[in-house]
């Protein structure tokens, strides 16, 4: 099985265990900047999306509530992906155990782009649909599932690209990772921000 993404006349293709689709439409700068750095906003259309809480439970590989220890952007055929290492502090499926350390691949991130005629350009972030990949720091609950492609062995994904990312604010609630504004279709129906204990407690419970 595959999974796909197209920029502009890029085609980059990427085997993987389960099939999930992402085709980028398009390359569209926003006005928002990080810093020094311009964000590229690539509207994406997800060919496999998830409902709910359950939908993801069930498909998931592995289920973990995880921090980002460190991280790296790699280009491949132009297109960045970034790689995080992250500690497991608990698992909720999955054979890891608590201070396992894996790779989590996403596409997007923070990179150089190049020119043509191999010229480099000021860093610029790439975010699909808007959402950003995760950062070093950061304190998340992860959907994952194996990734098998050329970029790097024995890694994980998240389902749905970010559909399977949930990360901790400072005030201790549970949010899914999404922008409101570019892909309110693609956020879980019927979740809101929820405490952390609670979402532990929701990850446990069998059948949700």
């Amino acid at each position: 099985m595959f999974r796909e993404f197209r920029i502009k006349k890029t085609s980059v293709v990427l085997a993987t265990a389960l099939f999930l689709s992402i085709s980028l439409v398009g390359w569209g700068m926003n006005d928002n900047t990080q810093g020094d750095i311009d964000i590229i906003n690539s509207p994406a259309e997800l060919r496999e999306e998830f409902v709910d809480l359950k939908d993801l439970k069930k498909e998931a590989e592995l289920t973990i509530e995880a921090k980002v220890i460190s991280q790296e952007t790699i280009v491949y055929e132009k297109v960045p992906f970034t790689i995080s290492q992250v500690e497991v502090l608990k698992k909720f499926k999955g054979n890891l155990n608590k201070g396992s350390i894996i790779n989590v691949i996403e596409t997007g991130g923070i990179f150089e782009p190049q020119g043509k005629n191999g010229e480099t350009f000021n860093k610029v972030e790439m975010q699909l649909n808007g959402v950003s990949t995760l950062k070093p720091d950061d304190h998340v609950f992860l959907f994952l599932e194996g990734f098998f492609g050329p970029q790097i062995e024995e890694a994980y994904i998240p389902l749905g690209a970010y559909q399977g990312k949930f990360k901790v604010d400072k005030k201790g609630f549970v949010e899914q990772q999404s922008n409101a504004e570019s892909n309110a279709e693609y956020k879980l129906k019927n979740f809101n921000a929820t405490r952390l204990e609670d979402f532990q407690k929701v990850l446990h419970v069998e059948d949700l």
